[in-house]
């Protein structure tokens, strides 16, 4: 059964690794790109077999910028991870039997054993080779056959016949090991994106436990009895090992040298496994943290590699971007699966302007896309955003909403008081939004966060830790199996100034990074402008791009708003585009969070939860830093949207300065702990 199942793993391997190899060469064939040859426009399908974005350049060397970046592709290597195997008994490789005075030890298909893998490193690399080291737990269970248990007897490991004479059947009888290994690999990685690996080297292993199990049904003997002796097993073990895969996938056979017992403890033989991995590097998720960018030059993640269109010389060099580390799927290519298109939008007809070097003539002719041609300039007409505020009417006017703001005022002042600050501090999105942030200091500052509960017996901890981007996977480490959350604020904040792909990509970072919440701002000028389509169909793709298991945040930017009607409109159509909060301001604006945008914004999440059953939470921030101010706004959301508004879930106050505040006047003293 050993031979056959170290046979059945070289066989599968060597029908895999064409099969892997090829498919890698044959990802998104239908794509298509824009290709811009001698500055003249033109939209064309590329016959490329991957999905790029593609702009003629002039003066490039085709060599030199491959070579400069040809370090660049190597893939982290594959030992960290889960795996399961067989555990085999062997007399050596040539010889897959057993021993006759071993026989007595021939196993079951049961003897299942379990590899965990927490920790890999790569040691050296080039373009296609590695050579790493880790640690991992090798789990093995050796299942007998025969109805047999194990003894020693003078220091050596025999039989024991006692139940077999007795006649008692033993439904379960195994030998347990636990061994800590060490490896030291070569791999070697193959394929357009180094997907295909294969890796062999030496593994080394302390044994850390050994038992042996019986069970058995006969009335004479119920239950499970073990026996933790060592058996003369061998402390430590060395042998050879052997992994083929792709991906994050591996057939794996080791076989080890040294034998199970020592020397005249035991049978003489080895042992050998078989079976299957699953490998957790890096590559599973997309890595922008600052050690791997600084490890590897700072040019690990954005490099150009020149390419011609479909692939031949005779167009000319060309020049793409791509991301380095993510595979060409359109699951994982955040940027460049966006610039897919049938017309020039990127994404929904209608909800973006196209690229304006793109003449009409070169824009596919549909009567969806009649109304993309426009003279020279490409405009997006008014579409269901548009349409659907109608619907929501123009909100409050600006005298009701003063009226409002002003007979809550007094209620608020009955708020004042220690039970609501302590609910107030538990809606808290802890904020450090500042140019001088770094790895070191939000270490700290979320630290501080984590170990609030524990210094502050009842008051609840904050929500959530609101941090740029670059330190959220920093903030992750720190946090681990802490209840609190990660708010990031990405798509170009405060301004939201840039282009759509960068927000995309921004967005899809910090989620991949470990972000469970994302904070974005409308594009205000847009909007302003009349665009409601435009920021709508924008956030509707964030909305899309970081799927429904993330919390969607939409700052709306009230204080440049101001106007109640254009506050009312911005969060209804946020709404509409998939947010699941709407935010008052970035605090970064001049004019920030007002109890009259508040007052705003909390009729119109009524006015949509009433129309479409959605709830939308509510979060106030940006000059928000007393008790007084914070329990305002408390008071606002309880009046208008209920208790059931209360919660994390449904309502944030977005500050830094507030938390030390509150805390001094649920304490009676001023504390500064954060």
């Amino acid at each position: 059964m050993i031979k056959k199942a170290l046979l059945s793993t070289l066989f599968i391997g060597y029908i895999i690794c064409p099969a892997q190899a090829q498919n890698t060469d044959t990802v998104s064939q239908k794509r298509e790109t824009f290709v811009l040859e001698e500055g003249r426009p033109d939209r064309s399908k590329s016959r490329s077999n991957q999905s790029k974005l593609v702009v003629a350049v002039n003066n490039f060397s085709q060599k030199s910028n491959s070579d400069r970046h040809s370090k660049l592709l190597w893939n982290d290597g594959h030992w960290a991870g889960i795996g399961i195997h067989y555990s085999g008994l062997i007399t050596n490789l040539g010889d897959m039997q057993l021993p006759d005075d071993a026989q007595y030890l021939s196993q079951s298909a049961k003897s299942i054993g379990v590899t965990l893998n927490p920790i890999d490193y790569t040691l050296l690399k080039s373009r296609h080779v590695g050579l790493l080291t880790g640690i991992g737990v090798e789990f093995n269970n050796f299942r007998f056959d025969n109805n047999i248990a194990l003894k020693q007897e003078n220091g050596v490991t025999v039989p024991d016949y006692q139940y077999e004479e007795q006649h008692i059947r033993l439904s379960k009888s195994k030998l347990y090991t636990c061994y800590l290994n060490v490896p030291l690999l070569v791999e070697f990685q193959m394929g357009r994106r180094n997907d295909f690996f294969i890796n062999a080297g030496m593994v080394g292993g302390w044994r850390m436990g050994t038992h042996s199990k019986i069970k058995a049904s006969d009335p004479r003997l119920s239950g499970k009895f073990k026996n933790h002796s060592n058996f003369g097993l061998r402390n430590f073990h060395y042998g050879y090992t052997l992994n083929i895969g792709y991906n994050h996938f591996a057939i794996s056979a080791t076989y080890y040298r040294s034998t199970l017992f020592k020397d005249g403890k035991g049978p003489g033989f080895s042992r050998s496994t078989s079976g299957c991995r699953l490998f957790c590097n890096r590559r599973a998720a997309v890595r922008f943290s600052r050690r791997n960018f600084a490890r590897n030059g700072g040019n690990d993640r954005f490099h150009t590699r020149l390419r011609t269109p479909d692939r031949s010389a005779s167009n000319g060099p060309t020049l793409f971007l791509r991301t380095a580390n993510y595979p060409a799927g359109p699951e994982n290519l955040t940027v460049l699966r966006k610039f897919r298109r049938k017309a020039a939008p990127s994404f929904r007809p209608g909800g973006m302007r196209p690229n304006r070097f793109l003449p009409p003539e070169t824009i596919e002719k549909s009567p969806e896309n009649a109304y993309l041609c426009k003279g020279n300039l490409l405009t997006a007409p008014k579409m269901e955003y548009s349409n659907n505020l109608k619907k929501f009417g123009a909100g409050l006017p600006a005298g009701q909403v003063d009226k409002i703001v002003a007979g809550i005022r007094p209620l608020a002042e009955k708020n004042r008081n220690t039970e609501v600050y302590k609910r107030c501090f538990g809606f808290i999105d802890l904020t450090s939004l500042n140019s001088t942030d770094s790895h070191e200091r939000i270490e700290r500052f979320v630290t501080k966060a984590v170990e609030f509960p524990n210094r502050f017996s009842g008051i609840p901890g904050v929500a959530s830790v609101c941090i740029y981007p670059a330190f959220v996977e920093t903030a992750g480490l720190v946090i681990s199996d802490s209840k609190m959350t990660i708010t990031s604020v990405t798509g170009g904040f405060p301004a939201s100034q840039t282009y759509l792909e960068v927000k995309m990509l921004e967005t899809a970072m910090a989620v991949e990074n470990g972000a469970d919440e994302i904070d974005v701002v409308i594009s205000i000028g847009e909007f302003l402008n009349g665009e409601y389509d435009l920021m709508g169909n924008e956030i509707e793709t964030l909305r899309k791009e970081i799927g429904d298991e993330i919390t969607l945040k939409v700052i709306l930017e009230s204080g440049i708003l101001a106007e109640p009607e254009l506050i009312h409109r911005a969060a209804v159509i946020a709404m509409l585009a998939g947010a699941d909060f709407i935010k008052t301001s970035t605090g970064k604006a001049s004019v920030a969070a007002t109890p009259e945008a508040a007052v705003v914004m909390c009729e119109a999440i009524r006015l949509f939860a009433a129309q479409t059953g959605r709830k939308v939470g509510f979060k106030a921030a940006g000059g928000i830093s007393t008790p007084e101010d914070a329990a305002l706004y408390y008071t606002i959301v309880q009046e208008i949207l209920g208790e059931e508004w209360l919660t994390p879930e449904r309502f944030r106050i977005g500050a830094s300065s507030l938390a030390n505040n509150l805390l001094s006047a649920i304490e009676g003293n001023p504390v500064h702990y954060f």
